[in-house]
């Protein structure tokens, strides 16, 4: 099999599979370390916390006709936190990608769709789900350096169980309120820039807006009954706490900065920042996360 260029396939739950093409076929196993200082998505008391993920996959690339591309992967993800073991999970993944190059030349624009599905397990079972997104995308090779690409997308996510906890209030009825906090669905806009400093270095930069459900997780004191739309106990963190959803806008900032070590492996740093703002006006969410990683070409 023959070695060829790296292909790097986004999802929308903030991260993405890197994978090298070997003929038709690529395999990789990525190590990460991160730190995330918002791991419970407060707009207070955030809890903080390390983590560790491990990841598999496995692809295959084809060249259909007339510069029609069409690729699929699976990949197997165990994340593992530092203290917060609750938040433990594994990830089944699959997807599909259909490109397009519009006309001939390495310069010339490239659409495409993608779909992705995402089989969630945790730790404690009430974030367990399927995440489903679909993505159209516009990319483009500006020259021997720049590479710039634009997509359009929407993700849901669907929760596996029929979680029921004490959701009275004083001031909110009970049948108004749904336990299904961890259900959310969101559209995006995003755009990206990456540039080649030479043979080993390259750095991207990516922005995206997305806007729709927010999950977040509080003691039940800091909760505000009138903004919510759906509200249960998170026994994931512990007792007092409560998981609610309500509505609102998020925009994100990604920096990436690739360092080619050998044929067989890469360094990745990345950098994540995230301001969240419900519709309301009312909170605000921040969150940053840090990652190193390591990614072994097969």
């Amino acid at each position: 099999m023959n070695k060829s260029i790296a292909i790097t396939f986004s999802t929308f739950l903030l991260s993405s599979i890197s994978f090298r093409v070997i003929g038709d076929s690529f395999i990789d196993l990525e190590l990460t370390l991160s730190s995330n200082d918002n791991i419970s998505n407060a707009s207070d008391n955030e809890i903080s916390d390390n983590l560790y993920q491990l990841e598999l996959t496995y692809g295959q690339y084809h060249y259909l006709d007339d510069g029609l591309f069409f690729n699929w992967f699976a990949s197997l993800d165990y994340t593992q936190y530092s203290s917060w073991s609750t938040f433990d999970h594994v990830v089944l993944n699959t997807g599909i990608e259909l490109e397009k190059k519009i006309g001939m030349g390495a310069y010339v624009p490239v659409v495409g769709v993608d779909v992705s599905f995402s089989n969630k397990n945790y730790n404690v079972d009430i974030r367990d789900g399927i995440d489903t997104a679909i993505r159209v995308f516009w990319k483009k090779r500006l020259n021997e350096r720049w590479d710039t690409s634009v997509a359009l997308g929407f993700s849901q996510y669907h929760t596996k169980h029929n979680i029921e906890g004490d959701i009275q209030a004083p001031t909110t009825p009970m049948n108004t309120l749904s336990f299904d906090a961890f259900a959310v669905s969101q559209k995006h806009l995003s755009a990206n820039t990456q540039v080649s400093l030479n043979e080993k270095n390259s750095i991207s930069m990516g922005v995206e807006y997305s806007d729709g459900d927010i999950t977040s997780t509080v003691m039940s004191s800091s909760w505000m009954p009138e903004l919510v739309t759906a509200r249960v106990p998170d026994t994931a963190i512990g007792e007092g706490y409560y998981a609610y959803r309500l509505d609102g806008k998020m925009l994100s900032l990604n920096l990436e900065w690739d360092y080619i070590l050998s044929d067989e492996y890469t360094f990745r740093a990345s950098y994540q920042s995230s301001n969240i703002n419900s519709d309301l006006g009312s909170y605000e969410y921040k969150r940053k996360k840090i990652s190193l990683t390591i990614i072994k070409y097969f």
